[in-house]
């Protein structure tokens, strides 16, 4: 199987930190549950929440602020794209995970993402032909 790098882990691969590409149906139900092993924090890289964590409170204040400034910059442009897209997306979020494209698709924190929904749609086709 050949795997090509999604726009999701553009910046997780730059930032040093490691990514697992899960391929097995299972795999999807699993990493629901197991959210750390050892010292190892996983994350969801297709979810909304999957931004870089920063250790000192300094630095978490700096780029609190930071992000504040530059969403009411970019508030004009990401209202705009709400407006186009209306109910098709939840929101228009600014982030810091993408470095070489301008933009990408992610489930809500607590939603299915888009592997999950493809196993349940292909589940419940299934079970019709039955």
């Amino acid at each position: 199987m050949v795997l090509h790098p999604c726009c999701c882990c553009c910046c997780g691969c730059t930032q040093g930190y490691e990514v697992m590409y899960l391929t097995d149906v299972l795999d999807e139900y699993v990493m629901q549950q197991l959210t750390e092993f050892e010292d190892f924090k996983f994350a969801n890289i297709a979810k909304e929440d999957a931004e870089p964590e920063t250790d000192s409170e300094d630095a978490k204040k700096a780029a609190k602020e930071a992000t504040k400034a530059l969403k009411e910059t970019f508030k004009p442009l990401t209202s705009w794209w709400k407006d186009q897209l209306g109910g098709k997306v939840a929101g228009v979020k600014l982030s810091k995970r993408l470095a070489s494209t301008p933009c990408v698709v992610v489930a809500s924190k607590w939603g299915q993402s888009a592997n999950m929904e493809r196993i349940m749609k292909a589940s419940v086709s299934m079970l019709m032909k039955v």
